[in-house]
């Protein structure tokens, strides 16, 4: 993929996160970005979806038909799930994927608890809020970022191997101060590029698989 194609869907990216911030501001509440990767919620949330969540500290009460992320205890061997409230009980809530035949409790799941939903995902006149791609696009620029940092880290390889050479051609005097000095230098610069990370806030975004 050209470098131009992901700085396209960098700028995407960085876009929607904008404007999520900026909803967090009117609204007074916190936003996430999370994304799902399967299509157990098609059609409300495609895989690759993205969609805003709010935390659920700031979500208010749990009704039916919201869909949330929660904490799942035996859904693809746990983690963060993201599926809609069917049911709301004195024990806990049931959900179901929009697009799976059978409710998650009707399996080893058992009803989920408050105190194990991380988030509610926003919806506007019953609508959940979706951001098309949003997950393809995170995939894309972090895979990008990653590639790019194994570069980085092979070429940081040859240059301290360089430097140990030329720090050993220097002492038997075959290589002069000024061109070790040069070789050290372009190291450390290795080093720092190596050392930094491209995308560092894409880990505050919330990654919510689905099953």
């Amino acid at each position: 993929m050209s470098r131009r194609v992901v700085a396209d869907v960098f700028a995407v990216i960085a876009l929607i996160v904008v404007i999520a911030l900026v909803i967090g501001q009117l609204t007074g509440q916190p936003v996430l970005l999370g994304y799902v990767t399967s299509e157990s919620m098609s059609p409300t949330l495609e895989a690759g979806d993205g969609f805003i969540a709010v935390p659920a500290f700031a979500a208010g009460e749990i009704r039916s038909g919201d869909v949330v992320v929660f904490d799942a205890v035996e859904l693809q061997g746990g983690g963060l799930t993201t599926h809609r409230v069917v049911e709301v009980t004195d024990e806990g809530y049931v959900t179901r994927g929009d697009n799976n035949p059978f409710r998650d409790q009707e399996g080893d799941e058992p009803l989920v608890t408050d105190d194990r939903i991380v988030a509610t995902a926003l919806q506007v006149n019953g609508q959940v809020v979706r951001i098309p791609g949003f997950g393809t696009g995170i995939e894309t620029v972090t895979g990008a970022a990653e590639s790019a940092q194994l570069t980085a880290a092979t070429a940081l390889g040859v240059f301290v191997v360089t430097l140990f050479v030329a720090g050993l051609l220097s002492g038997a005097g075959i290589v002069g101060f000024t061109q070790l000095i040069a070789v050290m230098a372009l190291s450390g610069a290795i080093g720092a590029v190596t050392g930094y990370r491209l995308l560092p806030a894409l880990g505050l975004s919330a990654i919510t698989p689905d099953a």
